[in-house]
């Protein structure tokens, strides 16, 4: 799944080859907006929140029948979800033709077009939030705060029996962190996984939510990214995501692999799952040191 820093610069490239012109051409191959043509409507910008896509349009000022539109200003919001990505090109170029094309969006120089991307809206941008209003502070935010880290705290102890781990994924506490930027947070952090966020004292999680924060935004603009500081081409970006058997970085205690349900709320004493949040299971690969990251007793 795409991080936050993935969906920022996803953005920020939209912006780039959209912003500030018409459309000229729109293809949507998604059932949602199979008919939609946006041809002649202009781009005013593209912003990420949290893991969400926003691509805000001005509408022309009427409809094809002639009829004035109640409103102008609407938003395209797209997800994308697991394997999703939007690509570009010049539109001098010929038209990219897969079946893995989802969205094309075309202004007189530039193309953009989504791959994989399931999840499409078109809404009045007054009515964002009903796409994006349930998610918590946004960590690559450009105004992200101290008052966020407060309200990042306050929803994470919404829920003290879950395992901080999952806590961290749950995008309705705070947006922007994926599987890679939670294994790394809690590395640098020094907490196993399942340590429940109740057993852990404010000042802890604050400085997890902290770490998050400066992590996904040592990688706001950089590709690939690096969570150690280390060049990524040394093969040396990560502490312990995707590493399995390998030696720890500070210590040299072989890093462990396993699996995590993030559907489940609440854990006893001994780990054993009691509540889940209404989900199917949610599996994920979860990397650790047991040396660096031991339980807490």
């Amino acid at each position: 799944m795409p991080e936050g820093d993935t969906v920022l610069q996803t953005a920020a490239r939209l912006h780039h080859v959209l912003a500030g012109q018409h459309l000229v051409r729109s293809e949507f191959r998604v059932p949602q907006l199979a008919t939609t043509d946006l041809a002649g409507w202009h781009v005013r910008e593209a912003i990420p929140v949290g893991k969400h896509l926003l691509i805000r349009l001005r509408a022309p000022e009427s409809l094809p029948s002639g009829t004035a539109r109640p409103t102008r200003d609407f938003t395209l919001h797209s997800h994308l979800m697991m394997d999703g990505m939007w690509r570009f090109s010049d539109v001098t170029r010929p038209a990219p033709r897969s079946f893995r094309i989802r969205a094309l969006l075309e202004t007189a120089t530039s193309r953009a077009y989504a791959e994989d991307v399931q999840a499409f809206a078109l809404i009045p941008t007054a009515a964002e939030g009903e796409l994006v209003g349930h998610l918590g502070p946004d960590l690559l935010h450009p105004n992200f705060s101290d008052a966020d880290v407060t309200m990042a705290l306050t929803n994470l102890r919404c829920h003290p029996a879950r395992a901080v781990s999952s806590a961290l994924m749950d995008q309705r506490n705070l947006a922007g962190i994926g599987n890679i930027y939670r294994n790394e947070t809690l590395f640098v952090s020094g907490l196993p996984h399942t340590v429940r966020v109740g057993d852990l004292p404010d000042d802890v999680l604050l400085d997890v939510i902290r770490t998050a924060h400066w992590l996904l935004d040592l990688n706001r603009f950089r590709l690939p990214r690096s969570t150690t500081g280390l060049a990524p081409c040394a093969g040396d970006s990560m502490w312990v995501y995707s590493r399995g058997g390998r030696p720890c970085r500070r210590c040299g205690t072989a890093i462990r692999s396993g699996e995590i349900d993030d559907a489940i709320l609440a854990l006893d004493d001994d780990n054993v799952p009691t509540a889940r949040d209404g989900r199917p299971q949610k599996m994920r690969f979860i990397w650790w040191c047991p040396s660096c990251q031991r339980e807490r007793r």
